[in-house]
């Protein structure tokens, strides 16, 4: 990258393709490794790249969403074969989408450190329904990147604790349990002050969850409820 109006140039390029998901899937995951190579290629170095990554935002949560549309899936025999090996490829694409959308967020995640902080609520809200996506890959790539993001920083992403309450207080059980994790890493990871506004929230929301969860979350309730003493 030798100059801005170029990392202008190719941000737009990546836009046009990663905003819809129309284009085709290979198309889409070598646009996306194109953004991998831009943070390596020195992009950050540039005074507009901080707003340039507000305007790829929406792109790359477009791609998080299209992995996260559900697919349902029966078996089929006879003449329904061929449609069983469409939806096949069908997943496996959407695998490697998610996998490569994944990766590149958490790269980017990385190379902004603190700086991502105004990006992180919605991205992790957007991954969140990855975690619990059926297909293993894709809810281990949506787990992995969130773990990323909450592990880049040391002073913490305060917009990103009440994506966790609320899914705390949800109905589905395993996102419940994920959320528990994730604020339990926060806790041990990050700097007080991100916990500020939403410490009497955090305090409370551990309980209401373990009432209705399995042995498992309880325990993680505790952990999250026993740090919160530690801190406070």
């Amino acid at each position: 990258m030798y100059s801005e109006r170029e990392l202008v140039r190719e941000v737009d390029g990546l836009v046009a393709v990663l905003g819809t998901t129309t284009k085709a899937w290979d198309e889409r995951i070598r646009a996306l490794e194109r953004f991998r190579g831009l943070l390596v290629g020195g992009a950050t170095e540039f005074g507009a790249f901080p707003s340039l990554v507000t305007q790829l935002r929406e792109p790359l949560q477009t791609q998080v969403r299209a992995a996260a549309v559900s697919t349902c899936y029966r078996r089929v025999v006879g003449a329904d074969t061929v449609r069983v090996v469409w939806w096949l490829q069908v997943t496996d694409l959407r695998s490697a989408v998610a996998r490569a959308a994944c990766t590149a967020v958490s790269e980017l995640a990385l190379t902004m450190g603190p700086a991502f902080e105004p990006h992180a609520g919605s991205m992790v809200h957007t991954l969140l329904r990855l975690t619990i996506v059926t297909i293993q890959v894709i809810s281990a790539s949506g787990d992995q990147c969130i773990r990323t993001i909450l592990q880049c920083t040391q002073e913490g992403f305060p917009r990103v604790i009440p994506k966790f309450l609320d899914a705390i207080a949800g109905r589905n059980a395993a996102l419940r349990s994920h959320c528990m994790v994730y604020l339990l890493l926060a806790l041990m990871q990050w700097d007080t002050h991100a916990f500020d506004r939403c410490v009497l929230a955090a305090g409370s929301q551990p309980f209401m969850c373990g009432c209705v969860c399995g042995c498992v979350v309880v325990w993680l309730c505790c952990g999250c409820v026993w740090l919160c003493g530690c801190v406070w």
